[in-house]
């Protein structure tokens, strides 16, 4: 018998030993006979595996059981406006629906570094916490809530997200009584509890309501010993996430924490000056700070920095380019951490320009040299541009290859990726010098993310401006707290 390679047809199909159509998103023989198709795997990218210390036999961590959800999105029956019904497939029990969706979280959310100098790993206290709590634990709970919510918004099945609550419902019941008797015993898994319910109250924002991330916000930051201050955050000097930018290979010419600290006291001395001599003094110390931005970029060790993976045409007739289509170079980088961290840059940076310009102008200053500034952070967003597709898409080279550029992303990658960008994203779609055409462009991709990855801290933040910066910054803490262990 000769082996052709693994069956290509859907789960259900496979499992009940059916010839399958292969349809997507849902084959027409489950359709036809009335059955939840169980989706598509993606190949040799179903499951990741990381390995303990090496020894005569490696035990595999928690990490291996990684796996991605293949289930397709709910959309209307062929010909019809009909949905499918909300339904898992009959070949699947309750019981293993619940390990699936703990599974998927480890693949959407479980990122783990193969470069420790140059990376940081996603959860990385995961194997070591499981060990000790288990899977009946809250925090097996929280993984739960946080996988089935995002699945279910962004595959547009109501049943997960009922799944999700449920699961968030029972952390909130005993999460009081956790609090109460904390010790060292459970405080690291509290830690993370309390984390991983800042990002499920992130997927479940909408514009009506996502001030609840701020409640769970300080609650994180003062597990983490990460104080507040006049409506603002301040770092105790001893805080792990004063690291969480500066891996070995990053502290060559300066850590980019140490840059973010810089920028965020001098945003606050600019906010508070109301003399003009004193005003002119902080724009010459602005413009030092942008020069050792500038160091930090072109310090960059080769493997950190981001290379050209290939190029997007303009589109012919299009004024809108789709999502991961916008014309210009497409970089990819060493993984998520990478691009995340090149990202939050970029943001930063775009603030720190915004800041010269506007008190250059207000100053009277020489307009030519406004304009120079305006260029440069215009190149910035244009870089920021270039790194949406690695974010965002399941298969990133795949996408670039593929002819139709009209459809943009059609697979999302691993969710982590949205969650990493939407927040600079924000941040260049709030900076007025910026053109209008990919300030606009930034929104179709937060848009995206809330709808495709189901993150609906996304959405608000696609369409609501001037978000409070207290909660920019305690969102972006959580999101980032997750590279600590």
């Amino acid at each position: 018998m000769v082996y052709h390679g693994p069956s290509k047809g859907c789960n259900s199909c496979r499992v009940r030993r059916k010839k399958c159509d292969e349809g997507r998103p849902s084959c027409m023989r489950c359709i036809k006979a009335n059955r939840p198709c169980g989706g598509y795997e993606h190949g040799d990218k179903m499951i990741y595996r990381q390995y303990e210390a090496q020894g005569p036999t490696p035990q595999p961590t928690i990490m291996s059981w990684a796996r991605q959800c293949s289930l397709p999105k709910r959309v209307p029956l062929p010909g019809t406006n009909i949905l499918p019904d909300d339904l898992i497939p009959l070949e699947t029990s309750q019981a293993e629906s619940e390990m699936l969706g703990f599974r998927c979280f480890l693949f959407d959310y479980g990122m783990v570094s193969t470069n420790q100098n140059l990376s940081r790993s996603y959860l990385p206290d995961l194997d070591a916490l499981f060990r000790q709590v288990g899977f009946n634990s809250d925090l097996a709970k929280a993984c739960r809530a946080v996988s089935f919510a995002s699945r279910g918004k962004g595959l547009n099945r109501p049943a997960f997200i009922s799944q999700g609550e449920r699961a968030h419902q029972e952390i909130l019941t005993s999460l009081a009584k956790i609090i109460a008797y904390s010790n060292a015993n459970n405080a690291a898994e509290l830690k993370r509890v309390v984390m991983l319910l800042g990002l499920y109250q992130m997927i479940m924002a909408d514009e009506t309501n996502y001030s609840s991330i701020d409640a769970h916000a300080d609650g994180f930051l003062a597990l983490v010993n990460v104080g507040k201050s006049a409506g603002s955050v301040t770092f105790n000097p001893d805080n792990k996430f004063l690291g969480v930018f500066s891996p070995p290979a990053l502290n060559i010419g300066g850590a980019f924490d140490c840059l973010l600290v810089d920028f965020h006291i001098l945003s606050a001395r600019v906010n508070a000056c109301q003399s003009l001599d004193h005003l002119r003094l902080l724009v010459a110390e602005a413009i030092e700070l942008e020069d050792r931005f500038k160091d930090w970029e072109s310090s960059r060790s080769p493997e950190f920095r981001p290379s050209t993976a290939g190029h997007v045409a303009p589109a012919a007739n299009s004024d809108e380019p789709a999502v991961g289509r916008w014309p210009g170079k497409v970089d990819s980088y060493f993984d998520l951490y990478v691009s995340g961290v090149w990202n939050t840059f970029r943001g930063a940076r775009l603030l720190l320009i915004s800041m010269i310009i506007d008190l250059s102008s207000n100053l009277g200053d020489d307009k030519q040299c406004v304009q120079q500034y305006i260029t440069r952070g215009t190149q910035v967003a244009e870089d920021m541009a270039g790194s949406i597709l690695f974010h965002l898409a399941d298969n990133p080279q795949s996408s670039l290859l593929e002819k139709d550029t009209t459809s943009g992303i059609k697979h999302p990658g691993r969710f982590l990726g949205g969650f990493l960008l939407m927040y600079p994203l924000y941040t260049a779609c709030q900076t007025s010098y910026l053109p209008e055409a990919i300030r606009s462009y930034f929104r179709r991709c937060l848009r995206w993310i809330g709808s495709d990855m189901g993150i609906g801290m996304a959405t608000v933040l696609a369409t609501v401006d001037n978000i409070d910066r207290h909660h920019l910054t305690c969102a972006c803490i959580i999101i980032w707290s997750g590279f600590i262990e």
